[in-house]
């Protein structure tokens, strides 16, 4: 069976000279192997298909059969490292804490200790904050530990100019 060390070893050589890097690598039953990447600039179809095609020719079929599929990391799937978290500084990000709740907002700050999203508040809020003197920015500041998991939030609402 092949082994997950030596699809992430091809995979790695294969993007060392691209702003490209492994999210996650599955090798299941049957051979069936999931290559998960992304990009600091954004991947395509292309990118994938070509990166499918050399780990194909590194791994060889005649010698084991397997299924490949390499994909990115797609917005429906949790973040894993940092380097993800990272990229999303500036976007909305969805935030579930080990105590269940969920938080949302834009990602603000990220360190190896953990994140901070901004939630804006309501113009009512606000101002009733103003009037009691008490801070009018809600910004909440999560440990890696307290994360079960972050995901991206697609948004179609145009921004405003």
């Amino acid at each position: 069976m092949i082994d997950n060390e030596t699809v992430l070893h091809h995979t790695l050589e294969l993007i060392q000279s691209t702003d490209s890097f492994v999210v996650d690598v599955k090798v299941k039953p049957g051979n069936k192997i999931f290559v998960y990447i992304d990009s600091d600039s954004g991947l395509s179809i292309d990118d994938c298909g070509k990166i499918s095609r050399d780990l194909e020719q590194k791994l060889n079929r005649d010698e084991e059969d397997f299924e490949l599929v390499v994909s990115t990391s797609g917005i429906d799937r949790p973040f894993v490292s940092l380097r993800q978290y990272r990229k999303y500084i500036g976007r909305e990000v969805k935030v579930r804490l080990t105590d269940g709740t969920e938080k949302q907002g834009e990602l603000t700050k990220v360190d190896e200790n953990g994140i901070e999203i901004y939630k804006p508040m309501s113009k009512s809020r606000k101002k009733k904050l103003k009037q009691q003197n008490k801070p009018v920015q809600e910004e909440f500041r999560y440990t890696f530990d307290s994360i079960k998991e972050t995901k991206g939030v697609v948004s179609f609402k145009r921004k405003e100019k």
